[in-house]
């Protein structure tokens, strides 16, 4: 099963969108966007502000547990 992560950089390939543009209609900064897109995370709030503007319904999946700090 994809991560949420993994289903939210899909969708932003499949729309064909830069992310200049998707940063526009999401009002998420465009270098959050790209950053995320190469691999690191974003705030909950804005991974659920993708997740709506592509119409996608954020279901969590097996969480990954941490590792302790030092």
């Amino acid at each position: 099963m994809p991560t949420l992560s993994d289903q939210l950089r899909q969708a932003i390939e499949r729309s064909g969108l830069s992310h200049n543009e998707i940063a526009r209609q999401t009002k998420i900064p465009q270098p959050t966007i790209t950053r995320f897109v190469n691999g690191l995370d974003m705030r909950l709030s804005n991974a659920d502000r993708l997740a709506a503007h592509f119409g996608l319904t954020l279901q969590p999946g097996k969480a990954k547990p941490r590792r302790p700090s030092r």
